[in-house]
């Protein structure tokens, strides 16, 4: 069990204030929504990036999507265990898997928990601000 929550591995949660429904690119390991809170374990090795030196595409990890309204602004409080080097948890703003931006909570190179903005067109470009205290962030797209 996840958080103490009921673990499932197939369909997709509920979620209480998103204005569609929602869809799975890249089923995680396991998830699990109660109380406010959705936790994705992801598998192991999995990312969202397009290097822009040696052209190596990621795009295997869980994505959980809704389309959004013209206009839109979604906040949450991403936390993520950071055992490993870029470990994240993160808000996504997807358009197709050659163009998308996201915001992460990610442990850095430096192994450090840090904010992390990453926009891709074709290849990604990314970008460490500042280092926050572990445990988690709140982190704004819209």
């Amino acid at each position: 069990m996840m958080g103490g929550m009921e673990a499932m591995k197939r369909g997709v949660p509920e979620i209480d204030g998103l204005p569609a429904e929602l869809e799975w690119v890249n089923e995680p390991a396991e998830w699990s929504y109660g109380g406010g809170r959705l936790e994705i374990a992801a598998p192991g090795k999995t990312d969202w990036f397009r290097s822009p030196t040696d052209g190596a595409v990621a795009e295997a990890a869980p994505l959980l999507l809704f389309k959004a309204a013209r206009e839109f602004r979604l906040t949450a409080r991403v936390a993520t265990a950071m055992e490993g080097t870029w470990d994240a948890g993160a808000l996504m703003v997807f358009a197709d898997k050659e163009n998308w931006g996201k915001l992460a909570f990610e442990k850095s190179a430096y192994m450090e928990p840090t904010i992390v903005s990453v926009v891709t067109r074709g290849v990604s470009d990314d970008c460490n601000a500042q280092v926050v205290e572990a445990g988690g962030a709140w982190l704004r797209i819209g």
